[in-house]
């Protein structure tokens, strides 16, 4: 099909490592002070952010385990 599995297992894997620690940053900085103190818009925003870098995160296992 084209795709070397070594390759793209290792480029799914630099792309976990980049979006993870952004998902736990966002949850931490969600369940702090600033959800608290944040405009209420402002913590939507930055609640969507997170929805979509988990969505994204997830995709990137599902694709990673089917490599496997």
């Amino acid at each position: 099909n084209g795709i070397d599995p070594a390759k793209e297992k290792s480029r799914l894997e630099k792309e976990i490592a980049n979006v993870a620690p952004y998902v736990v940053a966002q949850e931490k900085k969600l369940a702090g002070d600033f959800a608290k103190n944040a405009p209420p818009a402002i913590v939507e925003k930055e609640r969507q952010k997170l929805a979509e870098a988990q969505e994204k995160l997830a995709q990137l296992h599902n694709q990673l385990s089917s490599l496997v």
